[in-house]
């Protein structure tokens, strides 16, 4: 009789090995598909411009070039609470200020953002918000030009496929000339 090599520790490990991998991908579909049942609409969205603050020629900075800057506050009211699932790990929310010009049909710019951990901190009621980051351009392009906000919020899922979702917007023209020097 020869030896069988059927039953090595090699292949014991490697058929275990296999077993635990595919009960773990299981259990990872089957939470994320069942999570989609337990996820509602966000409650109570207000996004608006609150104040404009200024709109100047800015020097070079940093690695950004000469141009225009602007700063203003936001409120923003949105209950994401009803978006948290046991299978969330946490929310990244933002809001991007998009415009027009002659140089670039699109230019979009997030002024604003936050990661929200845990489901009691979901709901955002924020008044009179000043911007993160500002609205800085790349030339000279901001002047007399529509601004639209949006909020976004992007779950980051324990197991599955990240998902984005644009929540509205509000749209504030720019001033026609420069508000401080």
């Amino acid at each position: 009789t020869g030896l069988n090599k059927m039953h090595s520790a090699y292949n014991r490990l490697n058929a275990i090995f296999t077993y635990t991998v595919t009960v773990l991908v299981i259990a990872a579909l089957l939470t994320h598909i069942t999570s989609f049942g337990l996820k509602s609409e966000p409650v109570g969205f207000n996004l608006r411009f609150h104040d404009f603050q200024y709109l100047n020629a800015a020097p070079p900075r940093g690695y950004l070039p000469a141009g225009d800057a602007a700063d203003f506050t936001f409120d923003l009211k949105i209950d994401l609470r009803p978006v948290w699932t046991w299978n969330t790990k946490q929310l990244f929310v933002y809001v991007t200020a998009t415009y027009e010009n002659s140089k670039n049909v699109k230019n979009q710019v997030v002024v604003w953002d936050a990661i929200i951990t845990n489901k009691e901190d979901a709901n955002l009621d924020l008044y009179n918000e000043k911007t993160e980051y500002g609205l800085q351009d790349h030339g000279y392009n901001l002047r007399g030009v529509p601004v639209t906000l949006t909020f976004t919020y992007a779950e980051m899922p324990i197991t599955g496929f990240f998902l984005w979702t644009e929540q509205g917007n509000n749209t504030m023209t720019m001033p026609t000339a420069y508000t401080r020097q």
